[in-house]
């Protein structure tokens, strides 16, 4: 199963860039992006400057500082039940 997988990706790599050129247009066709009004850049949103509501309906992530050992725990929980068999 492994050995499938691996080769599966090798696979995937090595025709990586060839599926990405599947549908590009040649360098004459591409047609440069019209210039946008230059707008001032707006101020970097950050948990902090929000509020409650706006991160309640928002689907950024937001990390406290418990955030690393609950993932860490987690993380040792699922490499228990990998060796174990389950």
């Amino acid at each position: 199963m492994r050995t499938i997988f691996i080769a599966g990706v090798a696979v995937a790599l090595a025709t990586g860039p060839v599926w990405a050129q599947v549908g590009a247009q040649p360098p004459a066709a591409v047609k440069p992006a019209p210039a946008k009004p230059s707008q001032p850049p707006k101020a970097a949103s950050t948990p902090e400057t929000r509020s409650a509501a706006e991160l309640a309906l928002s689907s950024d992530p937001v990390f406290d500082e418990g955030t690393y050992e609950r993932i860490k725990e987690a993380l040792l929980s699922y490499a228990a039940i990998q060796v174990r068999g389950g």
